[in-house]
């Protein structure tokens, strides 16, 4: 019998760059993924779709250790890549949960 428990999650954020200015700096960020227990293991995955404030997107699909891009529209049209994020916790109360994403990029437009 499989321990199947999904948890639908929808969240959004801000991405700051580290130094102002560039790519993804100041993007809406909005997800929705699911998150189970499969036999005793946590799994995750989701996608997420990055704005930019000119209105360019990029489409990304995650996991729990890493993401990928998928493509995207505008400037972002044609890109590649992904990279980690690590989460800090910042409040968590019943089904709410908020924190600081700290993510690691590579990615380049072809």
């Amino acid at each position: 019998e499989a321990d199947w428990q999904p948890n639908l999650n929808v969240g959004m954020g801000i991405i700051r760059n580290e130094t102002e200015g560039g790519p993804f700096d100041k993007s809406l960020l909005r997800c929705i993924g699911q998150d189970s227990m499969v036999g005793g293991k946590y799994v995750t995955n989701g996608s997420c779709t990055e704005t930019d404030m000119a209105g360019d997107k990029i489409f990304i699909a995650y996991n729990a250790e890493s993401y990928t891009f998928a493509g995207g529209t505008g400037k972002y049209k044609g890109i590649t890549g992904g990279g980690t994020v690590k989460f800090e916790t910042v409040f968590q109360g019943g089904k709410i949960w908020a924190g600081i994403a700290s993510y690691e990029k590579h990615w380049e437009i072809k």
